[in-house]
């Protein structure tokens, strides 16, 4: 009864080389382990921080998914 976004990939079964293929995505796993981290482990709330991320502008983002794992976000845009 949810959003079938994935369910493509789900229909074969992920292993750990699909996985580290998403965790090393451009380097942006960190950014997305503070989305997960800010949604306090809420996946839906994730998805509309992420969809929320998706939406600023080209450079922007490129900037957001490039932090380091040790920066903080920044005020008023985490």
């Amino acid at each position: 009864g949810g959003k079938s976004y994935y369910e493509g990939w789900f229909n074969n079964a992920p292993n750990n080389a699909k996985l580290a293929l998403y965790s090393t995505y451009e380097g942006s796993n960190c950014a997305f382990q503070g989305l997960l981290d800010q949604a306090g482990g809420d996946l839906e709330r994730f998805h509309r921080l992420a969809e929320q991320k998706a939406g600023l502008k080209n450079a922007e983002r490129k900037l957001w998914l490039h932090h380091s794992c040790g920066a903080s976000a920044t005020p008023g845009n985490p």
